[in-house]
């Protein structure tokens, strides 16, 4: 069965996910980069085709994901082919008020990626 879109949801995910790749740049120990989780890899095409197609429209039309962090080749599917859905959403509670915040600190990085 198919996820129900929630826009907000995939916004907030690409948003966060651009947050990362900011803390990866200045992360010199490379701690982040070798969790599991540190970049976006997409949605289930089995159970969240929906938020897959939204997020890829995003990112590559509207340039959600900044292209200086988006270092995947240009037809990459984003299909994780394992549904991604709800350890998204534990991060973005993880992820908090912190949510508009442009920056956040390497502590603040693990602790949303072990979430």
């Amino acid at each position: 069965m198919t996820a129900r879109l929630n826009h907000k949801i995939v916004e907030n995910i690409l948003r966060l996910y651009t947050c990362l790749e900011k803390i990866k740049e200045s992360d010199l120990n490379e701690e982040i980069s070798a969790m599991p989780f540190c970049s976006f890899e997409g949605f289930s095409t089995n159970e969240e085709e929906i938020y897959r197609q939204y997020s890829i429209k995003l990112i590559q039309e509207q340039s959600w994901i900044p292209q200086k962090y988006h270092n995947r080749l240009k037809n990459y599917d984003y299909n994780t082919h394992t549904p991604m859905l709800s350890k998204y959403k534990k991060m973005i509670s993880k992820w908090g008020r912190r949510q508009y915040k442009q920056d956040m600190s390497i502590n603040d990085a693990i602790k949303i990626l072990n979430s």
